[in-house]
C-alpha cells in the first residue's frame, strides 16, 4: 500500500499581486509556508496570517525559495 501525496498547486484563479510580483507562476507547486508542509488550501490560509511567506515550491523539477509579503486587496 503506497502514501498518497495531496499538493497544493497554484492556479491563475489564485493569482494577486504579491504572488505575482514575488514570481510564483501558475502550475507552481507550494511545497511549504515558513518551514510548515502545505497540504491543502486551508493550510495557504492559515499562513496568511504571517507578515512575510517564504515559500518553498517546486516549478517543474526545480526546487524554488520565495518570499511573498500579503496583503489586503480590496
Amino acid at each position: 500500500m503506497g502514501i498518497s501525496k495531496i499538493l497544493v498547486i497554484v492556479s491563475w484563479s489564485s493569482f494577486f499581486s504579491p504572488s505575482l510580483s514575488s514570481g510564483l507562476r501558475d502550475h507552481d507547486v507550494i511545497v511549504n509556508i515558513n518551514g510548515k508542509p502545505i497540504t491543502t488550501t486551508t493550510d495557504v490560509v492559515k499562513a496568511l496570517d504571517s507578515d512575510s511567506l517564504s515559500m518553498a515550491v517546486l516549478r517543474g523539477k526545480d526546487n524554488l525559495l520565495l518570499t511573498v509579503i500579503p496583503e489586503t486587496i480590496n
